[in-house]
């Protein structure tokens, strides 16, 4: 509509700012579900268990490896799905409100871990530098766990790189099912 022109943006000012994605309850549905599945996949799947670094205060993380094991389930069961008919490619349909619900639902699991880590931190690798703001930026815990797993090896491993590609998975299913073919660009 705007060509990529920020003089037309600042003429339709009211009109940009209603064209902006707001969050939505769908979308918070889909990001739970993701979030859930993300989860299960790795308590539930085998795999070795990896020894990360030594902390400063003499830890050391454990990770489950089963990364890869849970991409093939994760991508089995969207093209499972697909095939037999669940529209993945609504994905793409609700792609603004997920992105605008997962802004404020960010800064709230910031917050949570700002909490456990000043009431009931993982270890005792916990740094505190009396600058509240800074401390909420950096995090207090160098590897927070809970519910069984590290949440850094779940959130970044899992929920958000496991996402890219099945973002793009359900984006070409959108594209098949619009058009009938996948461009050579996806």
């Amino acid at each position: 509509k705007y060509a990529g022109s920020v003089v037309a943006v600042a003429a339709d000012l009211s009109g940009a700012v209603r064209a902006v994605p707001t969050p939505t309850f769908a979308a918070f549905v889909i990001i739970v579900g993701w979030f859930v599945f993300q989860y299960g996949l790795l308590r539930l799947l085998p795999g070795p268990v990896f020894l990360g670094p030594v902390t400063p205060a003499g830890e050391q993380p454990r990770y489950i490896q089963n990364g890869v094991a849970a991409w093939w389930v994760t991508h089995a069961t969207l093209v499972g799905a697909w095939a037999a008919g669940a529209p993945i490619g609504h994905l793409y349909d609700h792609f603004g409100p997920i992105l605008a619900t997962l802004t404020p639902a960010a800064f709230v699991v910031c917050l949570g871990l700002y909490w456990k880590g000043l009431r009931a931190p993982s270890s005792r690798d916990v740094v505190r530098t009396g600058n509240a703001v800074f401390d909420f930026f950096q995090g207090l815990e160098l590897h927070p766990r809970l519910a069984g797993v590290q949440l850094k090896q779940l959130i970044n491993c899992r929920v958000s790189m496991m996402g890219w590609s099945a973002i793009t998975v359900c984006f070409a299913a959108k594209q098949i099912e619009a058009t009938g073919t996948l461009s050579p660009a996806m």
